[in-house]
């Protein structure tokens, strides 16, 4: 099984599912990898949402791209 490419984009819908209910969050930024002085160690591309349980908050590319392949997130790409 190949895997399907994801590019991400602002205004992408994801949808997780707690206990049966559907929450939604939207991609708002993406901020890229960089190197943190203070941790001394490369922090890898990022994502801020709205939505889930927080109101804003950063989560990792890899880890929303390997949770859409494992199908424990739905993917709604944005229309351009």
């Amino acid at each position: 099984m190949s895997k399907k490419r994801i590019k991400f984009r602002v205004g992408d819908l994801l949808v997780k599912y707690d206990s049966g209910k559907p929450e939604q969050a939207v991609l708002l930024a993406k901020h890229p990898p960089y190197y943190n002085e203070e941790k001394q160690r490369q922090i890898p591309t990022t994502w801020e949402l709205l939505g889930w349980e927080f109101q804003y908050y950063n989560v990792l590319e890899s880890f929303l791209k390997t949770q859409i392949e494992k199908e424990l997130i739905d993917y709604y790409p944005a229309k351009k």
